[in-house]
């Protein structure tokens, strides 16, 4: 048996291909999270810096644990949270059986691709959409006769259902690709075929849908913060503020950056258990459900006694999502003109090219951070692989956008610049992990690949079994940064660097209640142009987006 010296030997290829991107996460992601740990224990000032700051121990702690508001919003967070995931659990497990039923592939597929779409509309633009359909003045439906938004009691089931109309689609494809990777298992004679409904639909379904409520669990204290920060207001901070927008106005807007560390630290041993559990829960359970290699719709065998009331729900379903995109592509071009500016005086085609070429810039370093990052993980014997995957699910939990960021990206002097979008865009950890779990799943070492070493290893077996799943990856997290807004709200303040939807924000923000305001259509069709890009990268992307791929994006929802 191989000593240790000699097993990291064989594998140096593997210590050497992680090294530039180690170093890139430790100075980007590892400093600022060093930086978080320490600020929870000194008195931090801005004035006489971090490290020269006064050493307070515990204090932070008990002035956040003692603050009247923490106990309230740490019980909206969970409510929200668990709330979200079982309506979105329910729904998903509803709509999928309703699809898996359906005889035509295409109007299946067609409807599998509608449930995802929302999920490619920013956040703000769809909180921006709900707040005009139940406003009692630009209502485009005019029966609004109340602040709908400012009622306490009506809040939490409004924000959690229209997370849920944003977000289903994901579990609802998990849970396809579950119910058509179980009739392909039990055709090959892998598994007791089961020829009931219920074995050969819905409990694959529900193995899908468990899975995926598990894995909500690692990020238990967090919600869609553009959304709800775009919805939320001081009328319903009593039912609707949770732990990401209380952060956010306590550091960002109150300045008390000393709270900053000890909830980045909760915040940070909470989900890092939760993710925990969920992975181990996962691994000797779900694991070959959620990562089924039959992970599209058109996988799978449907049920034709139920093909009627398939079609028939899956339609009602999708017309929610047809409403929504409906109100962003055709009403607001066929709306009648209101007064004031029109939408050449919003849309910058020069910045929007800009920050469509950067973050198409930045998917470049990401996608190779993530594919050499991924490959010592396939290596079941590789020395410290346990350390390394702690290392890296410490840092998956850490989360992006923290505060200790942008002090790190202050004192570079990067502030009011593009640099701190781009590189942000570098790095996202979970699509390690998944794009790990598909190639472990894929690779097939041939008898004539032995003796030749792990460097045609990475080329000729593990490169072509990821680089299409590596690509809709990429493609995902352009997506994701496409639609971000809450890093350059905290970066920029020069309006003419502001990106588009920064630009959407500023004009519905400075415009309430002023009468040469930008009218809801003109923002309307100022979303529709925004969002774009995202619906074209699902419509190009849409056969590689398998249930394995999205599942990268449900620490996102």
């Amino acid at each position: 048996m191989p000593t240790t010296i000699q097993r990291i030997w064989k594998y140096r290829l593997h210590y050497l291909i992680v090294m530039p991107a180690l170093l890139l996460l430790f100075i980007f992601k590892g400093i600022p999270f060093i930086e978080m740990i320490y600020s929870a224990f000194v008195d931090y000032q801005f004035m006489r810096g971090l490290w020269s700051s006064e050493w307070v121990g515990l204090e932070n702690f008990r002035a956040l644990f003692h603050n009247p508001a923490f106990g309230s919003v740490l019980r909206n967070t969970l409510i929200m949270k668990l709330g979200y995931t079982l309506i979105s659990g329910i729904t998903a497990i509803i709509a999928a059986l309703a699809l898996s039923c359906i005889k035509s592939r295409k109007y299946r597929s067609g409807l599998a691709a509608l449930f995802l779409a929302p999920y490619f509309i920013p956040s703000v633009l769809f909180a921006y959409l709900v707040m005009v359909i139940l406003s009692p003045t630009h209502s485009p439906f005019g029966s609004i006769h109340t602040l709908v938004l400012a009622k306490p009691e009506w809040f939490r089931i409004l924000f959690i259902a229209i997370e849920v109309i944003k977000t289903c689609g994901i579990p609802i494809m998990l849970a396809l690709a579950a119910i058509g990777a179980a009739q392909s298992a039990m055709e090959q004679g892998l598994i007791p075929d089961r020829s009931s409904f219920s074995g050969r639909h819905v409990i694959p379904a529900l193995q899908a849908v468990g899975a995926f409520m598990l894995m909500q669990l690692s990020s238990v204290l967090s919600q869609d913060q553009e959304l709800l920060r775009t919805l939320v207001n001081p009328l319903v901070f009593q039912t609707g503020d949770a732990l990401s927008t209380y952060s956010f106005r306590l550091i960002y807007e109150n300045l008390e950056v000393n709270l900053a560390g000890p909830l980045g630290l909760f915040s940070l041993f909470v989900q890092l258990a939760g993710t925990l559990l969920a992975y181990f829960i996962l691994r000797r359970t779900f694991a070959r459900t959620v990562f089924a290699p039959a992970a599209t719709s058109s996988a799978i065998q449907p049920n034709r006694r139920y093909n009627v009331a398939g079609i028939v729900i899956g339609t009602l379903l999708a017309l929610v999502v047809a409403f929504v995109l409906y109100m962003f592509f055709v009403y607001p071009f066929t709306a009648r003109p209101a007064p004031g500016p029109g939408l050449g005086t919003l849309l910058s085609v020069s910045n929007y090219a800009r920050y469509l070429l950067l973050d198409l810039a930045a998917v470049i370093p990401f996608m190779l951070i993530t594919v050499t990052l991924a490959f010592p993980l396939t290596i079941k014997d590789f020395p410290g692989r346990g350390l390394y995957k702690l290392l890296l699910l410490v840092l998956l939990v850490a989360g992006n956008g923290t505060f200790y960021e942008f002090v790190f990206f202050k004192d570079l002097h990067m502030l009011n610049t593009v640099f701190p979008m781009v590189i942000s865009g570098f790095f996202s950890i979970l699509p390690i992990f998944i794009l790990k779990s598909i190639a472990s799943s894929r690779m097939v070492l041939s008898g004539d690949a032995e003796g030749k070493g792990e460097l045609h290893k990475f080329f000729y077996i593990y490169l072509p079994v990821c680089w299409r799943p590596l690509l809709a990856l990429g493609a995902l997290h352009f997506v994701l940064q496409w639609n971000s807004v809450m890093l350059p709200i905290t970066i920029l303040s020069n309006p003419s660097m502001f990106p588009p939807l920064q630009q959407f924000m500023m004009a519905y923000q400075s415009g309430i209640g002023m009468p040469n305001a930008y009218s809801p259509a003109v923002l309307l069709q100022f979303g529709a142009i925004i969002m774009l890009p995202s619906l074209v990268v699902l419509l190009a992307f849409r056969k590689w987006l398998t249930a394995d791929v999205l599942t990268s994006q449900v620490r996102n929802l």
